[in-house]
């Protein structure tokens, strides 16, 4: 497989796209480096625009019930069955990749308690 010459993986999508999801973009549609972006944000009042270029909140999360293992990668990481409260939220069964000590997260799934039954209904 070659390689194309995109300066950053999010150049590889439209630009309406790179805009809506990746943030803030130069004229010519490329991706800005990140320290450009920040003098750029920064200029004037010494606060951050509104708009493109936000950051993130942070999610907060209090695992209720550890309820199972379903497999552990060689690296250590742990798909696990836990009962979780999402940023203060009731409880949702989620079904996670964890590090140890679940400092750090991988991509999962939320189910509620009916979700979780319909899916047991259809396993």
């Amino acid at each position: 497989m070659s390689k194309i010459g995109y300066s950053e993986p999010a150049d590889y999508f439209p630009k309406d796209i790179r805009e809506k999801y990746f943030g803030i973009y130069d004229e010519e549609g490329s991706a800005k480096n990140k320290e450009s972006t920040e003098k750029e944000n920064n200029k004037g009042n010494g606060k951050a625009k509104s708009g493109k270029g936000r950051k993130m909140a942070d999610i907060k999360f209090e695992i209720i019930e550890e309820i199972g293992v379903l497999s552990e990668s060689s690296k250590g990481w742990r798909k696990e069955l836990n009962l979780v409260s999402w940023n203060g939220a009731a409880a949702k069964y989620d079904i996670r990749d964890w590090a140890l000590e679940h400092e750090k997260m991988g991509k999962g799934i939320t189910l509620t308690k009916e979700e979780a039954e319909k899916l047991k209904e259809l396993l």
